[in-house]
């Protein structure tokens, strides 16, 4: 067993990625809170943070910088 000092009631299980990060930021996420987001990405890595009314940033990784987020553009 992977996870041996999990209960039973601590799992939670999900159909895909998108209902886990639904489950997330409604867990994490208030409405106004502010978001920076990786973009392009998986739509609902954004999608769902803009549905419960987060300010999101959405930041593009450049070549130049080998995809790291510099910290200006955040």
């Amino acid at each position: 067993m992977t996870y041996s000092n999990v209960s039973p009631d601590q799992v939670q299980v999900v159909t895909d990625t998108s209902e886990r990060l639904f489950i997330l930021f409604n867990l994490l996420v208030n409405p106004g809170d502010g978001v920076v987001v990786p973009f392009p990405a998986f739509q609902t890595l954004y999608q769902v943070l803009k549905d419960i009314g987060a300010n999101i940033r959405l930041v593009r990784p450049q070549w130049e910088d080998r995809f790291q987020l510099r910290p200006d553009a955040v």
